[in-house]
């Protein structure tokens, strides 16, 4: 007899490993091209995890906190005078052990990879409406984080 379970369709957004849970409290957000996750506890103290397996390091306390050019990614202002742009992903999308890796293409330099790279992403845009759907979770997860941050300045 076959297993019902092998019929089932696939989740949107399945991955090949399971996702850990990210702890309460916990963003994943793109931070300088690589995955990242910021913290803020009950206190208002905030930290980052840049890379997995390496400590969380403490933020200095937050000036302001806005929404960027586009409603998922939020600005964030030190008081130290650094500035932190942050695209916020989706739940599930990533977890705090894929902190550190690279997200996105990466340095493209050469004219024919740009041009390529522009003609590809427009048609795949056309063809493929998917990643439309994620940016409403996406600006969720980033109101989220903004209010998070918002209500300990």
């Amino acid at each position: 007899m076959v297993d019902p379970a092998l019929n089932r369709p696939r989740r949107r957004g399945h991955t090949q490993r399971a996702r850990e849970a990210v702890p309460p409290g916990t963003f994943m957000e793109r931070n300088a091209g690589r995955v990242a996750a910021i913290a803020v506890d009950d206190t208002g103290r905030s930290a980052i995890l840049s890379q997995h397996g390496e400590p969380w390091r403490e933020l200095a306390p937050l000036v302001g906190v806005k929404s960027g050019s586009r409603p998922w990614i939020s600005r964030i202002r030190l008081t130290e005078g650094t500035k932190l742009k942050a695209l916020s992903y989706a739940p599930g999308e990533y977890d705090l052990v894929s902190c550190g890796t690279v997200d996105g293409f990466g340095p493209i330099t050469d004219l024919m990879d740009v041009a390529l790279a522009t003609v590809a992403g427009i048609g795949a845009l056309l063809a493929f409406p998917w990643p439309r759907r994620r940016y409403k979770a996406r600006t969720a997860q980033a109101r989220e984080l903004r209010q998070g941050l918002q209500a300990f300045m």
